[in-house]
């Protein structure tokens, strides 16, 4: 009973610890670059508090669910316990930011502190380092359309600069930072990690805007896939190895889980499945038949082990 309620108490503190770190990251990843698009003096908007914390959900469900049954490896606690601790605090630290966002998004906004500038009218161009910004609207909001000429790039249309914004396949565009505004030299493994968690924040948002439950079984669906992974922390000796291991099979959740939303997929399954299930249910039912068929499999490799450790003696 102890080290249910030190275990319970340990993923609580990651989920808040993981949630803050990660919302300051995105808060400060989407000033930056409100600044470096619009260099005009803008205060704080609840807008962005609110991207930043919509972009910091899903990277909160990832991290903190890998520490959490990794904690649980190292103390030895049963795999069957580990999950279902997983996915209960998960789920409990899913309404909580779900229902705070969803309040912050009622509030009206107020007025930034220090407007900004007004540099002149619509249409302004204004040079500034290795680009060039033309403000479509008032030049002293810097959410306000603009297009953004960088030498030998393509012109950026930037609708907002802080609100989720997708094309007509659901890709996120927008979300702090435009693709074109970034290096090239970016390493592949994290820019697409990112990219990713920026799909699944925009996932995470339209299903929660179609329905609380349908957003409910979504998620349930995915922390049980993901807790489901608690078995490759026990593969090796070696914590620092499994934490690793758990990281790439994340990792492939995470590009899974893009996949499975895709407007491509989502049609294929729909057409191959017809009208057995509607749709909004195909990525829940594939991740949570993952998941049940991962939980067999580790079930099946312990009475291996123990029918072997049987024999011996």
């Amino acid at each position: 009973m102890k080290n249910i309620v030190r275990l319970i108490l340990i993923i609580s503190i990651c989920f808040a610890v993981v949630f803050l770190l990660s919302l300051v990251v995105k808060l400060l990843q989407i000033r930056i670059e409100s600044v470096r698009a619009v260099p005009v003096l803008s205060g704080m908007r609840l807008q962005e508090f609110i991207a930043a914390a919509q972009g910091a959900f899903p990277v909160t469900i990832y991290c903190s669910t890998l520490l959490g049954i990794s904690y649980t490896a190292r103390r030895g606690i049963p795999i069957p316990v580990s999950i279902i601790c997983s996915v209960s605090l998960g789920m409990i630290c899913t309404l909580l930011i779900s229902l705070g966002i969803s309040i912050l998004e009622t509030l009206p906004e107020s007025p930034p502190f220090g407007k900004g500038i007004i540099l002149g009218e619509p249409g302004l161009i204004f040079s500034h380092a290795d680009r060039v910004t033309v403000f479509l609207e008032d030049p002293g909001d810097p959410q306000n359309p603009k297009i953004i000429a960088i030498p030998d790039h393509p012109l950026v249309y930037q609708k907002a600069s802080v609100e989720l914004d997708t094309d007509k396949q659901g890709t996120a565009q927008g979300f702090g930072f435009s693709p074109t505004l970034l290096r090239s030299g970016m390493y592949f493994f994290l820019y697409s990690m990112l990219g990713d968690f920026d799909f699944a924040a925009i996932q995470f948002k339209n299903r929660f805007q179609e329905g609380f439950m349908l957003f409910l079984i979504y998620m349930f669906s995915l922390m049980f896939l993901l807790s489901s992974m608690r078995f490759i922390m026990d593969m090796s000796a070696w914590p620092l190895a499994n934490l690793f291991l758990g990281i790439l099979a994340f990792r492939g959740i995470l590009a899974l889980e893009r996949l499975c939303n895709s407007e491509g997929i989502q049609r294929f399954l729909t057409s191959f499945m017809g009208d057995r299930f509607p749709h909004w249910l195909i990525s829940p039912l594939v991740f949570g038949t993952l998941g049940v068929i991962i939980i067999l499999y580790t079930a099946l490799i312990h009475l291996g082990k123990n029918r072997r450790t049987d024999e011996t003696f």
